[in-house]
């Protein structure tokens, strides 16, 4: 993925996509496509006791359902 476009109307490169990008934006860009695949993401944090426990203190008196998947 290409994320950077010449954008100085004089360039004659300019409206290309640049060979130069930004590993750290491709790197949210991957990570997000992975959690939508596998939900990485949640069963990562939701690891950690003191999330769970924060969860757990914020919305207990709450009627929400959010699984939490343990292996």
């Amino acid at each position: 993925f290409y994320d950077s476009v010449m954008t100085a109307p004089y360039s004659s490169d300019y409206g290309q996509c640049s060979h130069r990008f930004s590993s750290l934006a491709q790197a949210w860009i991957f990570l997000a496509i992975v959690n939508y695949e596998t939900g990485f993401v949640w069963d990562y944090f939701y690891r950690d006791q003191g999330v769970r426990t924060a969860h757990a203190e914020m919305f207990d008196e709450l009627a929400l359902y959010l699984p939490i998947i343990t292996r």
